[in-house]
């Protein structure tokens, strides 16, 4: 029955696509203007790889109330996922798209097998409650009853599935470059770390390590041994990560006391109130840096590292579950995002 489950939710992701000239199977107004939005994004930098290639029809994600809450789009190279788009029902605008596979795939795919006695005989439903929110409910029919799981961030499970390796091929075929943005005005800061939020390791001291990183690799190199999970360990007890959470306030201070380790008074960390604005501001210092998503019941709070705008609203974060640029309306998403950001740069 799993492996039906799984085989399921692979096809779904695959069932009936129509080819890139732009005419769906279903004569709908959302999947129009969808397809329209997906064109404009291929117009530039590594997103050009989605010229000439195929849509799948939409997929429904609902949210923990079980309330329709986005539409997923796959953009597929032959029966290869290369990229998605999220799009909000309400406006029927994207508001979430990245080259890759989104988190429903494969890596939701592999989540399921590891955790089999969770899902065997369940109705799965696909869950999207906001940024970084990504969800799977476990449902029993008879009963009513469901399990929510915040599969990304489970920390009981350690998977490795690399994501975005269709995608970075295909940009190889294609002789596309990644170093450039998105869309034609914006910033995107390289050397940003991508480690992941997996194991035992939690989504707090998982983005100040990709922060510090960057540092590392911009005239600070004893800010990193080496050794990322002794890294992210430490930064754990020092930002105060416990149980998997990590206190706001402690997140600066701790930032503050790991880098006078290694080059005392040379830091400076401090916070923003959180804007597009402040964002693109501190983008174009060239520092990145780090937006909290607000506490929910099954989810908790997220870190995430943002390392880049462009114009329209868009930001751009490593959210920690794979290593891929994910690229989110700030509009969108700035009533789940804490009214404060931190940053850090060398002086």
């Amino acid at each position: 029955m799993l492996k039906k489950l799984v085989l399921l939710l692979l096809v779904v992701t695959l069932l009936t696509v129509s080819t890139f000239s732009f005419v769906f199977a279903m004569d709908n107004t959302v999947d129009k203007d969808v397809e329209v939005q997906i064109k404009n994004i291929s117009n530039y930098g590594e997103f050009m790889i989605w010229n000439g290639e195929k849509i799948s029809e939409r997929i429904n994600l609902y949210n923990s109330d079980d309330q329709l809450s986005a539409y997923l789009y796959n953009i597929l190279h032959g029966n290869k996922i290369i990229g998605y788009v999220i799009v909000d029902p309400k406006t029927d605008k994207v508001v979430e798209y990245a080259l890759g596979q989104s988190p429903y795939s494969d890596y939701l795919s592999e989540y399921i097998k590891a955790k089999s006695d969770k899902f065997n005989n369940k109705k799965i439903t696909l869950l999207y409650d906001g940024p970084s929110n990504y969800g799977v409910a476990a449902g029993n029919e008879k009963s009513k009853s469901k399990e929510i799981f915040d599969f990304t961030y489970d920390s009981s499970v350690k998977l490795s599935v690399d994501t975005s390796k269709d995608a970075k091929n295909l940009l190889k075929t294609k002789n596309i470059t990644t170093n450039v943005t998105a869309l034609s005005s914006g910033k995107i800061l390289y050397n940003v770390g991508t480690e992941q939020v997996v194991g035992n390791r939690s989504c707090g001291p998982v983005a100040a390590y990709n922060l510090l990183y960057f540092w590392a690799h911009n005239g600070y190199p004893k800010l990193i041994t080496g050794n990322a999970d002794n890294d992210i360990a430490q930064l754990a007890k020092d930002i105060g990560t416990t149980v998997g959470a990590t206190p706001f306030l402690w997140y600066k201070n701790g930032l503050n006391q790991y880098t006078n380790r290694v080059y005392y008074g040379q830091f400076y960390t401090g916070d923003l109130v959180t804007s597009y604005d402040s964002i693109k501001n501190e983008i174009n210092n060239n520092r990145p840096g780090t937006v909290l998503y607000l506490l929910h019941p099954y989810y908790g709070s997220h870190y995430v590292v943002f390392m880049g705008y462009t114009t329209n609203y868009w930001y751009v974060v490593h959210d920690g579950w794979n290593t891929n640029d994910v690229y989110r309306d700030f509009n969108y998403d700035k009533s789940y995002i804490s009214n404060l950001a931190y940053t850090i740069w060398g002086m």
